[in-house]
């Protein structure tokens, strides 16, 4: 990496990414990628042409993104940081990956990034899969952590609201039958707890619900 210019990616490019990147351009940082979840939906498109304006490269996904990029910055709300750092993580190279991730939310990362505390558990996304397109889920299951003795799982919206949350389920799946989706990507976890106390969390994964079709 030249020191006075850097390659550099967004992931995540609303408001937020937007603004940095603009101001990073007129500061002389030539080379700028970006992704961003929306970019494959209708949605993304006001996304795609701020990137277009502003000279980015827009990248088709978040590994194409940090490819060959010195620094990663991440723009995507707090909620959904946990899964910004599990999308790139695979795709990094170097010994020191934290000197070159800038992330919102970083202490959040660090304690769920692996599901809770080094020691703890693991808790998992099964239905819906990380990532995962579709219909609204029916379904919600997880890994089951043999210590505990109940779940919590709770949906986030894209601006990080909690918009639905169910406690004290006996088992490592639950249906949700008062669950209304409309389209759109949202966000889910799942807390393993034993009396009460919480034994370890699973961090947020994210899903896609896709209009039904007419």
């Amino acid at each position: 990496m030249s020191s006075n210019k850097p390659r550099l990616c967004f992931i995540g490019f609303g408001e937020a990414g937007q603004a940095i990147a603009s101001g990073l351009r007129e500061a002389g940082v030539e080379q700028i990628a970006a992704w961003d979840i929306l970019f494959p939906e209708d949605r993304g498109a006001a996304l795609k042409q701020a990137g277009e304006k502003i000279g980015a490269r827009l990248a088709s996904s978040a590994a194409d993104a940090v490819a060959n990029s010195d620094i990663i910055v991440s723009a995507v709300t707090a909620g959904s940081s946990i899964d910004a750092a599990r999308s790139v993580a695979p795709h990094l190279s170097g010994t020191d990956v934290r000197s070159s991730v800038l992330i919102r939310g970083a202490t959040a990362i660090d304690r769920q990034v692996q599901g809770g505390s080094s020691n703890a558990p693991r808790l998992d996304h099964l239905i819906p899969a990380r990532d995962s397109q579709g219909n609204q889920p029916t379904r919600f299951e997880w890994t089951a952590v043999p210590q505990a003795d109940s779940y919590s799982i709770g949906v986030w919206n894209e601006v990080d609201m909690l918009i639905w949350r169910k406690d004290h389920i006996p088992t490592n799946s639950f249906v949700p039958i008062d669950l209304r989706l409309d389209p759109g990507t949202y966000f889910w976890t799942i807390s393993a707890l034993r009396a009460g106390e919480e034994i370890t969390t699973s961090g947020l994964a994210a899903f896609v619900v896709r209009p039904s079709n007419p």
